[in-house]
């Protein structure tokens, strides 16, 4: 047995602990590697993986651990990770000699372990004096011996280990003459070791991905957490079994029976990668989907002998939970943790639900170590598309995965030709397939349809007959002229114009407040999720919503009135109108609305191809019903796809191929919207216990209670009950006292009435809707 090094990566955890540890998770993780690695690659790898601490052996990281204070220069010089990459640099140079490649991986894996938005290898090899003393005054303070017992007692090959072996001298020489050099000449040279092209930006993620979800997991867990690595078999049958519990009462049964066993009937070829599953609203996608996925699961286990990760994604938070909520009843029986969900609330509900350790619990979710994933848009493409160190953690998780991509509609179209050119590219190197669910179908990449019947789905319903205003008309004539029938849902594109049509209908039209449900991104999450429940209850005879009621909410009205919007959308609207068949035959209306200033409210949240096409086909085809509304879409993303600018698209597709993760980092999959703001809401007592509560962790980290990893915890805790409070609007009309403490506005109870009414929301500018 070695001597121990004395070196400490962590408080009380010594740096060859870590970094064994750290290795046995990436061996694990590795066990669903593909056969595109090669022998060198990997040895790089664990090269990189091995040294990418170092760094940790200066005595300014060593006296910073044991909390020392450090002076502002001594604080430069306990940074690790640049000396770490250099020196995992020097020792590949030395292997691969004149061969740049790995020694270039290693600098480039090591020098992003600790960064935000990944550096480039320009950025890496950018080597200014300053940096070349920084790197010698750190070298001057580490003890070369202890470096070579940390070394020695490393889980390596025996014939690495000695190529590992620290030459303070020979280092230090290297350092101060031919370093500069090197780098300066790779820095023109780049394109004769690293590749410019989608392929190579994704493995270079892949191996990032491993080396960075390693370390983050050691070092979170200080261990190999038991689930790292493990497969879990999930037969189909536990859908059908859980789908002849259910019972219906609908006039579509038969066919969603009918549908269902195409699906069970589907024979998989793991050779195709894209698959659609298409069918109207109401027909049970969900679970069709979990169906087909499982048996595509198994398949590819079967040919492959590796675990196969299923990642289910939503547009929508509003809709995950209850999505999610029937995945985890399918796969019940089979024990618990099969299913986790992903998004920026759930760490805190599984930290109560199941009162487990902190870092364990995030590191089942947030780094998706589930056999089922249940996560947002925004997660799946953000991590697809990864520039950044928290994001391109769970890269390596889409390997050998199969991705559900639920509503693929919401998908904005400027990145349609982006997501087409790059999802290919990430089937074939991460063996990674797809399944676009949607009863929209924009055939973003070509694949196989599950249903080959669905013209047959499609044509036997015809819920609704179509009622076209496509002339534009002031927001005040459609008010005056309003006469609403009883059963009616509206559906309107702005927060403002949907308020204004509640209170017409509540206050001139004098329909009792209590038989008009209002939904908006105004309400508080709170309050969003009781009204929904008192729907789907049938407490209200009308309804007045914006987009938040369009995909996934199972509502059902006779009569639903839509302001203009694109073809999708409009389809997915009337997707609420008789949904079930609850009534003989619904309506589903368009009207087109312009606000004083002659601009249509569909151009404030719309973009304008999008709606001049749709325009074009509705007044060309004029669709009286279901049949013939549902039967243009394959027309408008012909359109599209032909007419829609691709600039942005190939913009990003470019930097991909450059390597340059900073105009990476720029993708939104969802637009940033700088004029809205949060503002917690004080609606009741509880909401003001919570915000006591949240006040009471930050006063408790300033008195030094509590460390700041017990207040994160906390924080994590209350998450999901403080932002059920939290509303984000634009406050400049109306603007409520801001919080210090939590950097964020908020309403106070005892103002609650100057800025949130009960029934609409929040008041944005500054007028009151109604008594309380």
């Amino acid at each position: 047995m070695q001597p121990k090094s004395g070196i400490y990566s962590h408080p009380n955890v010594l740096l060859e602990e870590h970094i064994n540890n750290v290795l046995s998770i990436y061996r694990k993780l590795r066990n669903d590697l593909l056969p595109f690695w090669d022998g060198e690659t990997l040895t790089t790898l664990e090269v990189s993986i091995a040294l990418h601490d170092v760094g940790k052996a200066t005595e300014y990281f060593q006296r910073k651990l044991r909390g020392e204070k450090l002076s502002s220069s001594e604080r430069e010089y306990s940074k690790h990770s640049f000396l770490s990459a250099v020196y995992t640099f020097y020792v590949l140079h030395k292997r691969f000699f004149e061969d740049f490649h790995h020694p270039l991986l290693g600098l480039f894996l090591v020098g992003n372990h600790h960064a935000g938005v990944l550096k480039t290898f320009s950025e890496l090899l950018t080597l200014t004096e300053k940096k070349v003393e920084t790197l010698s005054v750190q070298l001057d303070s580490i003890d070369p011996q202890r470096v070579n017992r940390f070394i020695e007692n490393l889980d390596l090959p025996a014939g690495w280990k000695g190529k590992l072996l620290f030459q303070k001298e020979e280092f230090e020489k290297f350092l101060r003459g031919e370093l500069i050099d090197i780098f300066d000449n790779l820095s023109w040279d780049l394109e004769d070791y690293v590749e410019n092209s989608l392929g190579y930006y994704i493995e270079l993620l892949y191996l990032f991905s491993l080396i960075v979800d390693a370390d983050k997991t050691e070092a979170g867990t200080k261990g190999v957490p038991p689930f790292i690595g493990k497969r879990v078999d999930i037969p189909p049958r536990v859908v059908e079994e859980y789908v002849s519990t259910l019972k219906g009462n609908s006039p579509i049964d038969e066919l969603r029976k009918r549908a269902f066993e195409e699906v069970k009937a589907f024979e998989v070829d793991t050779k195709e990668h894209f698959y659609t599953l298409t069918l109207p609203t109401g027909y049970g996608k969900t679970l069709m989907g979990l169906l087909f996925a499982l048996k595509l699961k198994g398949e590819i286990e079967k040919e492959t002998g590796k675990g196969v990760r299923l990642i289910y994604s939503l547009p929508f938070l509003s809709i995950i939970d209850q999505n999610a909520k029937v995945f985890e009843e399918v796969l019940i029986p089979l024990g618990e943790n099969i299913v986790v969900k992903h998004h920026h609330l759930a760490l805190g509900e599984y930290l109560k639900q199941k009162g487990e350790d902190y870092e364990l619990t995030r590191l089942l979710v947030e780094a998706w170590n589930a056999p089922v994933v249940v996560t947002t848009f925004v997660q799946l493409f953000h991590t697809l598309l990864a520039s950044t160190n928290s994001n391109a953690r769970r890269f390596n998780k889409l390997s050998n995965s199969v991705v559900l991509v639920d509503e693929v509609q919401a998908l904005p179209p400027e990145y349609w030709y982006l997501f087409e050119k790059y999802l290919k590219e990430v089937a074939e190197k991460l063996n990674t397939y797809f399944v676009f669910t949607t009863a929209t179908q924009p055939y973003l990449v070509e694949g196989k349809e599950v249903i080959r019947n669905r013209e047959l789905y499609f044509n036997s319903v015809n819920r609704y007959k179509v009622e076209l205003n496509p002339e534009k008309t002031l927001f005040g004539e459609f008010l005056e002229n309003l006469k609403p029938r009883g059963g009616t849902l509206y559906i309107m594109n702005t927060v403002k114009s949907s308020q204004r049509l509640f209170k017409h209908l509540t206050e001139n039209l004098e329909i009792p407040k209590g038989e008009v449900a209002y939904l908006s991104a105004s309400l508080t999450p709170k309050d969003r999720q009781r009204r929904l429940y008192e729907l789907k209850k049938g407490k209200y005879r009308f309804a007045v919503s914006t987009q938040v009621v369009e995909a996934g909410v199972d509502i059902d009205f006779p009569n639903v009135v839509r302001d203009f919007a694109p073809l999708d959308a409009l389809i997915q609207s009337a997707g609420r109108c008789n949904r079930n068949f609850t009534f003989e035959k619904g309506t589903f209306e368009v009207v087109h609305l312009i606000d004083d200033n002659d601009r249509s409210f569909a151009s404030y949240i719309y973009d304008p191809i999008l709606l001049k096409t749709t325009l074009e086909l509705l007044l060309k085809e004029k669709p009286k019903d279901e049949r013939e509304l549902t039967r243009l879409l394959e027309r408008y993303f012909q359109i599209l796809k032909g007419e829609k600018s691709k600039d942005l698209s190939k913009d990003l597709l470019e930097a991909i191929e450059n390597l340059r993760f900073g105009e990476v980092a720029s993708f939104r999959l969802i637009k940033d919207e700088p004029y809205k703001s949060d503002v917690f809401i004080q609606t009741d007592q509880k909401a003001v216990d919570i915000w006591n509560t949240a006040k009471g962790i930050i006063r408790r980290l300033r008195e030094r209670k509590i460390d700041l990893f017990e207040a994160k915890r906390e924080f994590e805790l209350l998450k999901g009950a403080f932002y059920g409070y939290v509303v984000s609007v634009n406050v400049e009309k109306n603007k409520p006292p801001f919080d210090e403490d939590l950097n964020i506005y908020y309403v106070p109870v005892e103002e609650l009435r100057s800025y949130y009414d009960p029934y609409v929301g929040f008041i944005s500018e500054g007028d009151t809707y109604g008594e309380y």
